[in-house]
């Protein structure tokens, strides 16, 4: 969509399914208004806006919202967005101009909003919540900052990879309720408070770069969990303490450069390794950024409890059998990085939640397959350069999302199923060639955005 002189965009919703798949190339159009009163689904993606906008407003007051890959070149007067219903979804949002009032509210259950750029100064850029979810992730802001401040009361609160560049007055995180995420924050400049409190079930505090003084980096938890992971700080530290009451600690990857309280860090193996195994039979377990460089013979991870976290596993040697195996109902396995040969790379979950992001594998793979039986499954990220024999992916569950899979060579079978309530494929991006290139889904919600093909297509088919 390229508008030139667009008055007025608008697009409203009030029924429970919309496909739309419109490509427009028109120049000096005024109103382009799109109604409906189907079912749960709405998508609209790719939206580019190059000319100005004078009231670019998005409303919604159904169970299913999603609008992906929103860049805007030019001014805009009033960029809001409102939502009261279940759940709502704005990415990429990218607006080069100058915006007086950019403000997000929002009293449903979920609420998200991703990877919010803005290059010039804003007055008030603020984000309240009451309900159930909340994700606030990559926020840039490169300019003046006079209030910054995220508060919530409810269940779920994530602000990930926030970089502020600019001077920040007060920055700061409340949380009251069951669980709480704050990763990858990047301040460069002073701060004068920068403190978090939870009293809830759990909290993660992961990757905290700060390069400047900081007087008072306090972290406190009294609950079942708490993670604190690769907490590097160059400058001075006055007060840098962790406090725990509750069953489960972990801090990996402290690096300070000044005086160490605690520090419990990086796994490094350079030699030779016969048998590196980890066993655990309770309730949290946590072995972040694990580095081997030498040959594994048997690198096996079993665990039988509620919660499972292996990050950043890198081996650039051989290894004959990595595989990991989990009937608990958490399991999370991300930044898979191996560069050498792989017989049998192959994961196996029967439980509920099953993650594994940022798979990337240089070398061949004989069965590079996925299965599960169980109600969350994601796998985000594939990035295979070489050649697969079978990449399958079978899901039974209720949701399903597979985001950002890039082949670059041939695949024979890439196929995805479901039939179950929810299915998403973003930002499917295929460069060679591809023989059956299909997605089925028989459930009540289906998103397919940014789907880029540049090779030759046998049957490209979609059935909802």
């Amino acid at each position: 969509m390229k508008l030139v002189g667009l008055l007025c965009h608008t697009l409203y919703t009030h029924s429970r399914s919309f496909f739309v798949t419109l490509t427009m190339k028109l120049v000096g159009l005024l109103s382009a208004i799109l109604y409906t009163r189907i079912a749960v689904l709405f998508s609209h993606a790719n939206d580019e806006i190059s000319g100005s906008v004078n009231c670019h407003t998005l409303y919604t007051h159904r169970r299913s919202f999603s609008r992906a890959n929103d860049g805007i070149s030019g001014s805009v007067k009033c960029h809001t967005l409102y939502t009261h219903s279940r759940y709502f979804s704005h990415a990429n949002d990218k607006i080069r101009g100058s915006v007086t009032c950019h403000n997000l509210y929002t009293h449903s259950p979920v609420f998200s909003h991703a990877n919010d750029e803005i290059s010039v100064s804003v007055k008030c850029h603020t984000l309240y919540t009451h309900s159930r979810s909340f994700s606030h992730a990559n926020d840039e802001i490169s300019g003046s900052v006079k209030c910054h401040n995220l508060y919530t009361h409810s269940r779920s609160s994530s602000h990930a990879n926030d970089e502020i560049r600019g001077s920040v007055k007060c920055h700061t995180l409340y949380t009251h309720s069951r669980s709480f995420s704050h990763a990858n924050d990047e301040i460069s400049g002073s701060v004068k408070c920068h403190t978090l409190y939870t009293h809830s079930r759990s909290f993660c505090h992961a990757n905290d770069e700060i390069s400047g003084s900081v007087k008072c980096h306090t972290l406190y938890t009294h609950s079942r969990s708490f993670c604190h992971a690769n907490d590097e700080i160059s400058g001075s530290v006055k007060c840098h303490t962790l406090y725990t009451h509750s069953r489960s600690f972990s801090h990996a990857n402290a690096e300070i450069s000044g005086a160490v309280l605690f520090s419990n860090a990086n796994d490094e193996i350079s030699g030779s390794v016969k048998c590196h195994t980890l066993y655990t039979h309770s309730r949290s377990f946590c072995h972040a950024n694990d580095e081997i460089s030498g040959s594994v013979k048997c690198h096996t991870l079993y665990t039988h409890s509620r919660s499972f976290s292996h990050a950043n596993d890198e081996i650039s040697g051989s290894v004959k059998c990595h595989t990991l195996y989990t009937h608990s109902r958490s399991f999370s396995h991300a930044n898979a990085e191996i560069s050498g040969s792989v017989k049998c790379h192959t994961l196996y979950t029967h439980s509920r939640s099953f993650s594994r992001a940022n798979d990337e594998i240089n070398g061949s793979v004989k069965c590079h397959t996925l299965y599960t039986h169980s109600r969350s499954f994601c796998h985000a990220n594939d990035e295979i350069s070489e050649s697969v024999k079978c990449h399958t992916l079978y899901t039974h569950s209720r949701s399903f999302s597979r985001g950002n899979d890039e082949i670059s060579v041939t695949v024979k079978c890439h196929t995805l199923y479901t039939h179950s309530r929810s299915f998403s494929h973003a930002n499917d991006e295929i460069s060679g060639s591809v023989k059956c290139h299909t997605l089925y889904t028989h459930s009540r919600s289906f998103s397919h955005a940014n789907d880029g093909i540049s090779g030759s297509v046998m049957p490209y088919s979609i059935y909802a």
